[in-house]
């Protein structure tokens, strides 16, 4: 009987056993077959998901589309240098929208982009001139492959295009116009030591109100050059360039030839970074019989040192010391004043826009911040001379006519001005920008009477704006 009870016993234990046993099994099995359901699951989201982007970009004809919104409130509070009768008071908020297409072909790929800015209280809707406030074609261009490794390239249209520091050739996107070239533009970008740009445009403006002779609106002008870039020289890069613009008046008589060489040299030594740019130009403009040489130069150098770097928290600070000068007219038999040809040109010589980049020297002490990764600052102060008392002052804004020092007057000291700026990155779309630029005169203007009161003379510019800037 005790061995019957415990032969059922056992039979019953070894049942459940082998019952846990297959259930573990299966509940294994059954985990595994979910696994292998789920990475299917996976690989299916995936397929979907690449077949939607498939059909989006099939839907557009391969076509992308991508776009800049920015609005700027500006408050200018200007008194009119010595020489001119009128202050400048202002305020206004600009606005400029751009819309961009493009899309990528067989050995090439091409861009269009449609532009309409304004000031707030204006309709202004019609097509407009490149140089006028409206609606425009900004760029349109189409840019072709010569290898399949894409180290050389042709693009052909109207373009914006900045070579090197902007100082000589640039795009202006300050304004909210820009500015852009039509024509041409060769670039060979190898994997040696060695690239090289060549390029000509058709320009219909001019470069300067003080380059003699002043051609009229018709008259054609051309502009070709040559950019070299040296990426390993003594542990830095260094740019060489030639540009030259031709101009023939319409009476086939009036001329101007302004050829500008150059050098860009930057490199960097532990915290340290230097750069420096020289130079120089000449040519002849000839004016009713009249001939003028050219024999002007421009001298940039510049140092920064890094203070402090956190990488981790995007923290950086910096401090530097730069110093611009552009020369003036010594009254010679040749113009010795450097003649500007179609620069960025706000900025260089401090936010106020006071001056042009002629016969000026600008001695500049900056500070910079950035703070974390939305926000930064930077601080400059600004030095002004007259690089040659013997010429006049020349104005960037309002077209102010230019101050000739009074005679006997060997004062140089135009002035200094002062620059804050304040960037947040709201998202990676979106920045907010806040500035503050003051300048205030100095002893030349003291030293030069006033045009209408015949008192010595002294004045200050102030403008601060408010920019925010959404690209999409």
């Amino acid at each position: 009987m005790k061995l019957c009870k415990f032969g059922i016993s056992f039979l019953i234990a070894n049942s459940l056993t082998f019952a846990y046993s297959t259930t573990r099994d299966e509940l294994s099995t059954l985990k595994m077959q979910m696994a292998k359901m789920q990475q299917a699951m996976l690989k299916l989201q995936s397929k979907i998901e690449k077949s939607e982007t498939k059909t989006i970009k099939s839907d557009t004809q391969g076509f992308k589309f991508n776009g800049e919104l920015r609005f700027r409130y500006n408050m200018f509070e200007d008194d009119a240098p010595a020489g001119n009768t009128t202050d400048h008071s202002d305020t206004k908020t600009d606005y400029r929208m751009r819309l961009g297409i493009s899309k990528a072909f067989d050995r090439g790929d091409m861009f269009l982009q449609l532009q309409q800015r304004d000031t707030f209280g204006s309709r202004d809707g019609n097509l407009a001139t490149e140089s006028s406030k409206g609606f425009d074609l900004h760029q349109a261009w189409f840019n072709l492959h010569l290898d399949d490794e894409k180290k050389n390239t042709v693009k052909l249209g109207r373009m914006m295009t900045k070579f090197g520091s902007g100082r000589v050739l640039g795009w202006r996107n300050w304004n909210s116009v820009g500015q852009v070239f039509d024509g041409v533009l060769f670039k060979n970008r190898s994997k040696s030591n060695f690239d090289f740009d060549a390029f000509y445009f058709k320009v219909d403006r001019d470069p300067t109100a003080f380059v003699a002779p002043v051609p009229a609106t018709s008259d054609e002008r051309d502009l070709f050059g040559a950019n070299l870039y040296w990426k390993d020289v003594f542990d830095g890069k260094l740019m060489g360039y030639l540009y030259q613009r031709n101009t023939q008046a319409n009476n086939l008589v009036d001329s101007d030839r302004l050829s500008t060489y150059g050098l860009n040299y930057t490199k960097s030594v532990n915290k340290w970074k230097f750069n420096a740019e020289y130079a120089w130009q000449d040519g002849d403009a000839t004016l009713a019989g009249v001939n003028t040489g050219y024999d002007g130069d421009m001298l940039i150098a510049k140092a920064m040192y890094t203070l402090s770097e956190d990488k981790e928290n995007h923290s950086k600070r910096s401090i530097g010391v730069e110093y611009n000068a552009y020369s003036g007219n010594d009254a010679g038999a040749s113009n010795s004043g450097w003649q500007p040809l179609y620069p960025n040109r706000h900025g260089f010589l401090g936010y106020a826009d006071v001056f042009y980049q002629q016969n000026i020297n600008d001695l500049i002490f900056h500070y910079e911040s950035k703070i974390n990764k939305r926000n930064s600052y930077k601080i400059s102060f600004h030095n002004f001379e007259l690089n040659d008392v013997n010429d006049a002052v020349y104005y960037r804004k309002k077209n102010y006519v230019a101050t000739q020092g009074a005679a006997g007057n060997l004062e140089d000291d135009l002035g200094s001005e002062w620059n804050v700026k304040f960037t947040h990155k709201y998202s990676k779309d979106m920045k907010m920008t806040v500035g503050y630029n003051r300048f205030s005169s100095g002893d030349f203007y003291s030293n030069t009477a006033n045009q209408t009161t015949g008192n010595t003379y002294s004045f200050d510019s102030e403008f601060t704006f408010v920019e925010t800037t959404l690209k999409f």
